[in-house]
């Protein structure tokens, strides 16, 4: 706790001073601009950089592979037994660190308190003195008018110069009798002054300084920035005086007057009109000097300066975002999803029977035991998260090197423990090391067609109705498609280029989800339709999506997936873009960890 304050006092610190050449870069325009970047820098105080790092950590960043054990690391846990006892001597020694680590913290926090509990009791007596000049105060018959409210001008006993008292509901206080010690056009002028502090809210943004300065009264810089508030709000009410056209000199002796009759306001939330440099704002008064507008080169280095100060934050979190990876995540998961035994080798190379796919698993008729063959890296990734090709960045050899996996697993696991038990195995064989991001691609939106859908809602479930393949004996019809039994769920075939796809009882979501799969792009459901479909697809498989086919024929060859889904569904596949979950994938072993 106590090393994170330090690096907010010392982040707070560079910032005023970052602060501090901006002012003096724009030193010769008005005074509410340097008012603005100081209160900037005071309310900085209040607000850690480490929230802005914290948003910036909500980005993802590219995952850092745990260090190699070492050869001494792996001897000193061979000896572990022989270091016993200077090890139990290094544990006490680090409990009398936290100790007295603890008591240093309690004493700071003490100190601390005591100062901050002194300067509030001093302006809470403040503070209640003058509302008691405030409660004994007689209204006067005049109203100062500002844009958003009506400021009561009030008349109080004691020697108090005219000052702005509230930060909510002001109300401006005169000293009794101060209409016979000013004449009337040096009334005018003090008047205009303090309602200039009641349009820039002065008040408020002098409460929240003494905040603070509350919190942060050992550090001298807060008290520094106090005075330059100070200084540059009665700089730009006394602009704002003589741009409302008042006699410079006669405003000058104004001040003059009160300074000499009156007792300068206790609060700086009580805006007044004798503070900050008396000598320096009379020279200036006198001189007429009205600060130069911004031009565009101060504009654009305030901008540049925000955008340095909002953005710099941001980008630190980033680098120190935590990546996110498979072994991370896999520790969350319960200790049941993982495989009983699994068993990696590479491929043999291709013999011209080249084959690729898994069987076995949750759902189908072997769901004890899971084979792939020539499996892939990029391939695991998919089964495991649930993905599409389209949602997976990774490296080359991760789609072109190929494995023999068989792995055994109980009997009675579900599809969601199967997927993790596929996670783990890439995190513990591969040390597969990725994070999520989001991704701007173009897509298809999946919406009813003109004609309306030709879908046909299920009746029931047929007994036995598996996802999976079409058995392998399947013929094709006269027109070379597959020719997939009825009762299959979710079954696809191909053969010389053309492919079929039949599904009982299919959401369309879920259909969508296997149209994104052979088209290799998102798929998104905008029909509203949701019942469920016994559905058949048939098209060319070697035909793309951007063909048009002769809408007189429903299986003519050639015939594309976008022409078939409008044709015999009475869907149609429109092509947008929008943003996408992908995985990209940092780092793994393409040497697996031994069996």
């Amino acid at each position: 706790m106590i090393s994170g304050f330090v690096a907010h006092l010392w982040q707070s610190t560079l910032f005023v001073g970052a602060v501090w050449f901006l002012a003096l870069a724009l030193r010769k325009n008005p005074a509410r601009v340097r008012y603005s970047i100081w209160f900037i820098a005071s309310a900085k105080f209040l607000i850690p950089f480490s929230l802005l790092v914290g948003l910036g950590a909500f980005v993802p960043r590219r995952a850092v592979s745990p260090p190699a054990e070492t050869g001494w690391v792996a001897a000193a846990e061979q000896v572990r037994p022989l270091v016993t006892i200077p090890a139990v001597g290094a544990e006490v020694a680090r409990t009398v660190t936290a100790a007295n680590g603890a008591y240093f913290t309690l004493a700071a926090v003490f100190l601390w308190f005591c100062g901050f509990a002194a300067i509030a009791i001093c302006w809470a007596a403040r503070w209640k003195r003058m509302r008691e000049l405030r409660r004994r105060a007689r209204p006067l018959m005049r109203v100062l008018k500002c844009p958003e409210s009506a400021v009561p001008i009030m008349s109080a006993s004691g020697l108090v110069e005219p000052g702005v008292f509230g930060v909510f509901r002001p109300v401006l206080l005169l000293p009794e009798g101060i209409g016979a010690r000013l004449n009337e056009a040096q009334l005018d002028a003090i008047l205009d002054h303090e309602l200039c502090h009641v349009r820039r809210r002065d008040n408020l943004t002098a409460a929240i300084h003494m905040v603070v300065q509350a919190v942060f009264w050992f550090h001298p810089l807060v008290w520094w920035l106090g005075a330059r508030l100070v200084d540059e709000r009665e700089r730009a009410c006394d602009e704002e005086v003589l741009r409302l056209g008042n006699t410079p000199h006669v405003y000058a002796e104004g001040i003059l007057n009160v300074c000499k009759l009156y007792v300068e306001s206790p609060l700086a939330c009580v805006a007044g009109v004798t503070g900050a440099d008396l000598k320096k704002r009379i020279e200036a008064i006198m001189k007429n000097r009205v600060g130069q507008r911004l031009n565009l080169a101060r504009k654009l280095l305030l901008a540049g300066a925000g955008v340095v100060a909002a953005a710099g934050p941001l980008v630190i979190g980033i680098g120190h975002a935590p990546a996110i990876n498979a072994q991370s995540s896999s520790a969350a998961r319960s200790d049941t999803a993982a495989f009983e035994v699994a068993s990696i080798k590479a491929s043999s190379p291709n013999d011209g029977s080249y084959t690729r796919g898994c069987r076995g698993g949750p759902g189908t008729s072997d769901p004890g035991l899971w084979r792939c063959t020539n499996a892939t890296v990029s391939m695991l990734v998919m089964l495991g998260y649930d993905i599409r090709r389209y949602q997976l960045t990774a490296p080359d050899w991760t789609f072109n090197t190929n494995y023999e996996i068989d792995a055994k697993l109980q009997v009675g696991a579900t599809k969601m423990q199967f997927r993790e038990m596929i996670e783990n195995l890439l995190a513990d064989r591969f040390k597969l090391q990725f994070h999520w991001i989001k991704k701007e691609m173009p897509m298809y939106e999946l919406v009813v067609a003109k004609g309306g859908s030709k879908l046909r809602e299920s009746v029931d479930q047929p007994a036995g109705a598996e996802k999976g393949n079409p058995p392998a004996q399947s013929r094709t019809d006269a027109e070379g498609y597959p020719n997939i039994p009825k009762e299959c769920r979710g079954c696809m075939g191909i053969n010389s280029g053309k492919a079929r796809y039949s599904s009982t009882r299919e959401s369309v979501k879920n259909f969508a989800d296997m149209l994104a799969g052979q088209l290799n792009m998102p798929v998104r459901d905008r029909t509203e339709l949701t019942g469920h479909y016994d559905i058949t697809l048939s098209w060319s498989s070697g035909g793309g999506v951007s063909q048009r086919a002769n809408e007189d024929s429903t299986t003519e060859p050639g015939m594309t997936m976008e022409t078939a889904v409008q044709q015999q569904l009475g869907l149609r596949l429109v092509r947008a873009r929008g943003s996408v979950d992908v995985i990209v994938v940092d780092g793994a072993q393409e040497s697996p960890k031994e069996n």
